[in-house]
């Protein structure tokens, strides 16, 4: 028993444990009885001392006490020594019970702790080529062999089984593993995984790697609608399942789905496919999507557009663009914003709507801005001496130089020592959205920035972010209205907001700039109300170099 004690996971402290040892060294029967005969003798021998104590107390101390006072005070002297032994008795009695019930306790928990690792143990991942090997066999000829001699699901022509790929993740599995250890992480990955396996679907599931499956599904009697229905009724039984047992609210899981064609496709691909359609998932209602052609199309596009980024900025495939923007009083042009387009072979290739938000998941934008910014100072190293008084280029700045915004503020100062520009020629543009998510680093950027003398823009004012503070706190010398904010047309509504954000701002010494403007009507209005600058469609589109030279009188 001692020896379980010290092996159990809640070792006794070293006191309990002396005493432990003591009392486990139960005493044989005829150990009890010498125990009791030395008892006796002890409490024969106390009497004895009593007796003679009290006959030494008389003669000596107080010879008129009386035998009977002699005697009472024997009686109560040994009824006091019998009650002390029966209270050690009894004590130790308790604790030997209480140090039993203490060791019980400890290897019950000790058992129930190696039950608990044992359940948390979660079901191992497989390597991609385990996969791919199994996703080549249920392809295969002798697929449907597997499961019976003659398989009329077979395709009719190929004899394949027609599969599908699923793959599901668990969204911000991370934080049940932060809020709730990694033991009940354990115990959902494998709860996921059975329910995955029991479905009527699954040939084979495995756990690909951290908190994605895949399972490798039987489609011959689904439709594409009706397979994405099953799967999304599969994933939703999976949450319930999870929220009743572990009452997590935010429990929730992805799938993508994947469609073996019939021509031959890498099992890679066809896991890398079934993992984009789970990324997509993520960002739909029913967090379910079917991997389809016009996903294939994107994906290749962008793959096309992330390979070929480095070596169209070698060959000078990124060129700018200029969008003037017109003075609302002298209806002339007073400054431009510079676009960038990709061209190659004097084609349009992509819009940036496309590359632009790609390269700033990636962190190529950087080096793409870098590129236009150098282009422009050496466009105004030429022509800066023929453009009129007070005429400034818009520069736009991506939110990922915000991550380091000294980087970013010394490039800027050395392509002016560079190129010799005056730096009052240049506005950069911060959209609202940037300036919310990261202030105090953007407003390091503007203070910087404009102690070199160069203005700096609030861009797509009005997007969905703007707010009182956010006019309270701008550090911006000019806001640029977004298109979005004016629509085709203007409202009652949208005539008394845009007045009387027109007021404050003119009231805080801010320069106006609206953009997307496309009629004449609205231009009316920005005009009457102050607006300082418009940029649209109605005065100009944007344009390539030699087109705004020629517009600026730049070539003689």
């Amino acid at each position: 028993m001692l020896r379980s004690f010290q092996d159990t996971a809640y070792p006794m402290p070293d006191r309990y444990l002396r005493i432990a040892t003591f009392l486990q060294r139960r005493p044989t029967m005829k150990r009890n009885k010498s125990i009791l005969h030395l008892c006796e003798i002890i409490l024969v021998v106390l009497m004895l001392i009593l007796i003679l104590n009290l006959y030494l107390t008389k003669l000596l101390v107080d010879p008129d006490l009386s035998y009977k006072a002699m005697y009472q005070s024997l009686c109560m002297t040994l009824a006091f020594l019998v009650l002390c032994i029966v209270l050690a008795l009894i004590q130790r009695e308790l604790l030997a019970r209480l140090l039993n019930n203490v060791y019980k306790k400890n290897s019950r928990n000790h058992s129930e702790s190696q039950s608990q690792t044992k359940n948390s143990q979660v079901i191992p991942t497989v390597s991609s080529e385990f996969l791919a090997e199994k996703i080549r066999l249920f392809q295969s000829q002798n697929a449907g062999k597997l499961f019976s001699s003659e398989n009329p699901c077979q395709h009719p022509v190929t004899g394949k089984l027609p599969i599908a790929l699923i793959s599901t993740d668990i969204e911000n599995f991370h934080f049940i593993n932060d809020k709730y250890g990694y033991p009940l992480g354990n115990e959902i990955l494998n709860i996921v995984y059975e329910e995955l396996t029991a479905s009527s679907l699954s040939l084979f599931t495995a756990r690909f790697f951290s908190d994605v499956f895949i399972s490798i599904a039987d489609v011959s009697r689904q439709t594409g609608d009706a397979l994405r229905e099953q799967i999304q009724s599969l994933d939703q039984k999976i949450c319930s399942r999870i929220r009743d047992t572990y009452h997590i609210s935010f429990f929730r899981t992805n799938s993508g789905i994947y469609l073996i064609p019939e021509e031959e496709t890498k099992p890679e691909t066809m896991i890398s496919c079934a993992n984009v359609a789970r990324r997509i998932a993520k960002k739909l209602i029913s967090h379910t999507c079917l991997y389809s052609d016009e996903i294939d199309r994107k994906e290749k596009m962008q793959a096309e557009i992330l390979h070929s980024f480095h070596s169209a900025l070698e060959n000078h495939e990124f060129e700018i663009y200029f969008q003037p923007k017109v003075n609302t009083i002298t209806q002339t042009v007073s400054s431009a914003e510079v676009l960038v387009r990709w061209i190659r072979n004097g084609k349009l290739l992509w819009s940036p709507d496309i590359y632009i938000p790609l390269f700033e998941q990636n962190g190529f934008v950087v080096d793409l801005d870098y590129y236009i910014y150098e282009q422009t100072f050496q466009w105004l190293r030429k022509y800066a001496s023929l453009l009129p008084a007070k005429f400034r280029v818009s520069l736009n700045v991506s939110p990922v130089h915000f991550e380091q915004p000294h980087t970013f503020v010394q490039k800027i100062q050395d392509l002016i020592d560079t190129y010799k520009i005056d730096p009052s020629l240049l506005t950069f543009e911060i959209t609202e959205s940037t300036y919310v998510n990261n202030p105090l680093a953007v407003n390091q950027v503007i203070r910087s920035l404009q102690n070199r003398n160069i203005q700096i823009s609030m861009d797509d004012f009005g997007s969905g972010y703007s707010s009182l503070n956010t006019l309270k706190d701008l550090l911006f010398d000019e806001v640029k209205i977004d298109r979005m904010f004016l629509g085709d047309t203007l409202s009652e509504n949208a005539h008394i907001v845009l007045q009387e954000i027109f007021h404050m701002l003119k009231r805080m010494k801010k320069t106006i700039v609206c953009e997307g403007v496309e009629t004449k009507e609205i231009a009316d209005f920005l005009k009457q109300e102050g607006c300082d600058e418009i940029q649209g469609f109605l005065y100009y589109r944007p344009m390539c170099k030699e087109d705004f030279e020629k517009l600026m009188g730049c070539l003689v």
